[in-house]
């Protein structure tokens, strides 16, 4: 009996999974293979009208941080950016969540009417964005997809990833950050044509400082935790308790500090501290020992912070981070608890050596700036920069 009603109810979040899943996949009904984008160019040296399709405003979404940060330096470069939602959500509301991401954001935010208005250049975001930048492709001069992830990945082999996928190849102009995607995708598809741009961090608020490590006997653990499978919680969480065991058996305490999830979400080990500002990660990184980041898709801007904050930082060496680091920047450990544990604890029994991975690490990333991507970034698509930014700090909205 109580299989059925387990059954029964199963079946029940399925279909209503669907159903809602069917609402938000009407758009998909306008793509036409048989009718491919058409592009037009911009004048290099004029100022041009950008705009980012996004899928709302998150507070402390990384993905859309990283699209504030990118188009506040097109900002900076004298062209007017607009964020638009093709989710129905209030300016105010994208505002506040805005400022939590990255309070010196510059730019227009503006609800899914903004999608009917005519830009030089329009950026898709995630695939679901690239359906809706498809129906208004004929108000749109020059079209491009920043990809910061291949999601594809994110399902299973069925009607979602085949969707996903072929948004790389509507026709948009391909440009990933870092190289991961890149890979993903002509891999995966006939795609070749794929551009790119160094995954960058904010030096402005994440500054590279140099704090040697001391020997101690309490260790202090950053880990950055999410439940998604991409950033493997299980298996973060088993390496986790075998590495905590190992220290104690060589006289050596240790402190988890999780962040990144919910506060509310308890976790069988080390203190959950929730979703953090930019002002508590850096405190959080500055006090520690040791970071922890698990990246099964493209690597997350939280490495990259750990690093500038001088902070070592574990990845595991099946997931993305070898296509951005080298070895001697970050320790890359395996996936299974043993080979975890085999991999990080010389680092922690010898601070010369950690303190070594430091100064490499940091000396690895220390151009790979925001402001540099954005260059990158106008430089694929062929604008320039244009004096006499329309833009004000603090961003403007409508």
């Amino acid at each position: 009996m109580l299989n059925n009603v387990i059954g029964w109810v199963t079946t029940l979040q399925k279909y209503a999974l669907l159903i809602k899943r069917r609402r938000e996949l009407n758009i998909l009904q306008v793509y036409d293979a048989s009718d491919p984008i058409e592009q037009y160019r911009v004048p290099a040296a004029g100022r041009c009208r950008i705009a980012f399709i996004i899928p709302g405003m998150p507070a402390y979404s990384g993905g859309h941080t990283s699209i504030l940060r990118l188009g506040t330096y097109l900002c900076r470069r004298g062209h007017e950016v607009s964020y638009v939602s093709y989710e129905p959500v209030s300016p105010d509301r994208m505002r506040r969540n805005a400022i939590i991401n990255f309070h010196q954001f510059e730019g227009q935010l503006l609800p899914p009417s903004g999608l009917d208005s005519s830009y030089d250049i329009a950026v898709a975001t995630t695939w679901l964005s690239a359906y809706h930048l498809y129906r208004h492709r004929h108000r749109y001069g020059y079209k491009a997809y920043f990809i910061q992830d291949f999601e594809p990945a994110f399902y299973p082999e069925g009607d979602l990833y085949w969707l996903a996928l072929n948004t790389y190849r509507m026709g948009l102009h391909l440009i990933s950050l870092g190289k991961w995607n890149k890979i993903r995708i002509e891999g995966a598809t006939e795609v070749r044509n794929v551009d790119w741009i160094d995954f960058p961090f904010e030096k402005n608020q994440y500054r590279i400082v140099y704090v040697p490590k001391r020997p101690a006997d309490r260790i202090r653990i950053a880990v950055y935790f999410k439940l998604d499978t991409k950033r493997g919680p299980h298996i973060l969480l088993q390496a986790l308790e075998r590495l905590a065991c190992e220290l104690a058996e060589n006289k050596k305490a240790c402190d988890i500090f999780f962040f990144g999830a919910p506060r509310y979400l308890k976790l069988p080990l080390g203190r959950n501290l929730g979703q953090l500002d930019h002002r508590q990660l850096r405190d959080l990184y500055l006090s520690c020992d040791l970071g922890v980041v698990g990246s099964f898709s493209n690597i997350s801007l939280v490495d990259y912070e750990m690093i500038a904050s001088s902070l070592p930082v574990v990845e595991f060496v099946n997931g993305s981070a070898p296509s951005f680091f080298q070895r001697e920047h970050v320790i890359l450990a395996g996936t299974d608890p043993r080979g975890f544990v085999d991999a990080v604890m010389p680092f922690l029994m010898d601070t010369d050596r950690l303190n070594a991975m430091i100064k490499a690490a940091q000396a690895a990333i220390s151009t790979k700036t925001w402001e540099a991507a954005a260059a990158q970034f106008a430089s694929i698509l062929g604008i320039g920069t244009h004096s006499g930014s329309l833009s004000q700090e603090g961003g403007y909205f409508v």
